[in-house]
């Protein structure tokens, strides 16, 4: 379904050339209608998905007569073609260039774009017919300018002036049309060869670029403005006629930066703050030691950095930890869980909304979470649940360090440092097309593997003790109990054992027992150890032949080699569980370990799963 675009302007030859740039660049995929508040237009204009205005278009107060509070809006940027700037250089140096457009503050804002472009070897001057001087004063003012350059507006061009160089309207910049594109969630468009054609006819610069010129222009415009309206100034020169003084002009803050300040200001009393730090991670095993000293150094950094492990392995705990240890821990530590947030409600949680974003906002608007961790650290848990959408606008934040609320017209700058977790391959993810490859690149800049607890041998017994001491549990293991606890897999990792904990602590026994496990722990044990412990247990080679144990193993990882793809012990169970083949933990480890040693596998550690080797793919060929 086509997208529907209004742009709204000042001028009607300007709108019916912004709206032509605009249904030239989105094609098919948008129905674009031009509305002039200098003619009337505008009164009749249509409810419509994206609203593109000029600067000039609306007095602040009359935006929302025309525009509905919960429509989106994107402010008309301006730049100009590759060929004028080029045009413009060519004009000999010292030539005396008055600028003419439709207000002098605008031609003022133009020429200092130009001079920024390189268009610096003119003495340009800048005119509008706001300046509303008589035919006289013109003749004074204007009577040694070589010539005149106007942006199409040849109308406004003082009498007298006879060379007179018409470059044209001026084209909206990149950043208008990246910030329409993803706003409509049309970021397919940016990849497409009529906005490539149209990008390399600017004049070179870029997004981030943009940006601070827009800045750069404003305040310019504004000091010229300043000076205008000053009665008297002072200025302290020696005897030489050598300024030797400054003056400053020091302002109130807008209504937004006082919010802004007021909001930072108080985020201290506000409970976002970081809790541990990596004393509180409890072990003394080899595997959780290197990942504790990789963070700590890895804390050091601005980089964002991506923790990856299973469920309950302490990610959340550890970034608070990365936080404490930085050079942001005076700051706010904020953290969201992305996949436990409705996608509708996402973008307003994480950038803020302005009053009347949407039905049901608060009056005066509300934060985002990128501001209130701003000069600190935003965590982001189980970031591979972000839709394709939320992803590009997270990039964009990652890239240009600034937000704009939903409902919103001006951008916010925010210092944050990002450290996200996962619990799933993420490269998978990306050969899948469901993760952005180029997100992907920014998140995984500093990467740490966090330990399953199965891999941090005696760290359980450690643990528990520590959990046992919080809860105020007064029982002592048994040799078989302690033995088992060692052995168990520990699909849930250190959130599993603390709850095994607070039940035995509430057994009543002083002596733990087998029998006094959690039923849910005994039946994951017996079925993790019960060939084993059977006399007739199933080996993986069996009289010097292969079990069907082996050879089902070997299977699976040749269809996933097949697929151009790793398979991990979790996928083979489910897939053997589904086939009604008998086959444990366990038995897939002995495997996998026998499949290593004969060089028929590579076993990846964690959640990277394991693949077939070329002689591993000779053998089942040789079979089958």
């Amino acid at each position: 379904m086509k997208k529907k675009i209004s742009v709204i302007t000042l001028v009607p030859r300007s709108v019916r050339f912004y709206a032509g740039q605009f249904q030239d660049i989105f094609g098919e995929l948008a129905e674009v209608r031009a509305y002039s508040t200098g003619d009337g237009s505008v009164e009749g204009i249509e409810p419509s998905d994206l609203y593109v205005v000029s600067t000039d278009a609306f007095k602040a107060e009359e935006t929302r007569q025309y525009v509905p509070s919960e429509g989106q809006v994107v402010e008309i940027q301006l730049t100009y073609a590759k060929d004028v700037v080029r045009d413009l250089k060519k004009i000999p140096k010292g030539t005396r260039v008055l600028f003419v457009n439709i207000s002098s503050q605008m031609a003022r804002e133009s020429v200092t774009q130009l001079e920024q472009l390189g268009v610096n070897q003119l003495h340009f001057e800048a005119y509008g017919p706001d300046l509303a001087l008589s035919e006289e004063e013109a003749c004074a003012a204007w009577g040694e300018v070589d010539m005149a350059v106007t942006p199409d507006e040849a109308s406004f061009v003082p009498q007298g002036i006879e060379k007179v160089l018409n470059i044209g309207h001026r084209p909206c910049t990149p950043a208008t049309i990246i910030e329409a594109a993803l706003r409509l969630g049309l970021e397919r468009l940016l990849e497409e060869r009529r906005f490539q054609n149209y990008m390399k006819s600017l004049a070179p610069g870029n997004y981030s670029f943009e940006q601070m010129f827009k800045r750069s222009r404003q305040l310019e415009s504004r000091f010229d403005i300043l000076i205008e309206i000053l009665d008297e100034g002072m200025v302290g020169v020696n005897e030489r006629g050598e300024c030797i003084g400054a003056f400053a002009t020091l302002q109130r803050f807008n209504e937004l930066e006082r919010r802004q300040n007021e909001l930072r200001s108080q985020l201290l009393h506000k409970g976002y703050r970081a809790k541990y730090c990596f004393d509180d991670v409890i072990g003394r095993s080899q595997a959780i030691g290197r990942t504790k000293e990789i963070l700590t150094r890895m804390a050091k950094t601005e980089s964002p950095v991506l923790l990856i492990g299973e469920t309950g392995t302490g990610k959340e705990l550890l970034a608070h930890a990365v936080h404490h240890a930085s050079r942001r821990s005076k700051g706010p530590f904020v953290a969201i869980n992305v996949a436990a947030v409705p996608e509708n409600l996402l973008e307003s949680e994480l950038f803020g909304y302005e009053e009347g974003a949407f039905t049901g906002a608060k009056k005066g608007g509300r934060p985002g979470l990128f501001e209130f961790a701003h000069k600190g650290t935003l965590f982001l848990d189980e970031v591979e649940g972000m839709s394709p959408a939320m992803q590009v606008k997270l990039l964009r934040v990652l890239q240009e360090q600034e937000i704009m609320r939903v409902g919103g017209n001006q951008m916010i700058n925010v210092d944050v440092r990002i450290v996200a977790a996962t619990n799933e391959s993420l490269e998978e993810k990306v050969a899948e097309g469901s993760f952005r490859r180029d997100l992907y690149y920014r998140l995984n800049a500093l990467p740490a593997l966090i330990p399953p607890l199965r891999e941090r041998g005696e760290d359980i017994l450690f643990l528990l003790e520590d959990f046992r001491r919080r809860l105020g549990g007064s029982f002592e293991l048994s040799k078989e109990v302690r033995e088992a606890l060692l052995c168990y897999p520990w699909p849930g990792n250190i959130r599993e054992l603390q709850n095994v904990v607070e039940y035995l602590s509430f057994t009543g026994q002083s002596v733990i027992g087998p029998e006094d496990l959690p039923p849910t722990f005994q039946a994951g044990l017996l079925r993790e150890g019960k060939e084993e412990a059977a006399p007739g247990r199933k080996h993986p080679k069996e009289g010097g032949e292969e079990s069907r144990e082996f050879w089902y193993v070997l299977e699976q990882m040749y269809l996933a080699s097949e697929k151009g793809e790793f398979i991990g012990r979790e996928a083979m169970l489910k897939n053997a569980r589904d086939s009604h083949i008998p086959l444990s933990q366990r038995e897939v480890r002995d495997i996998l370990e026998q499949m290593a040693a004969q060089g028929l596998a590579k076993v990846g550690k964690g959640r990277g799963g394991s693949r077939i080797t070329l002689a591993g793919r000779r053998m089942w060929e040789e079979r089958v």
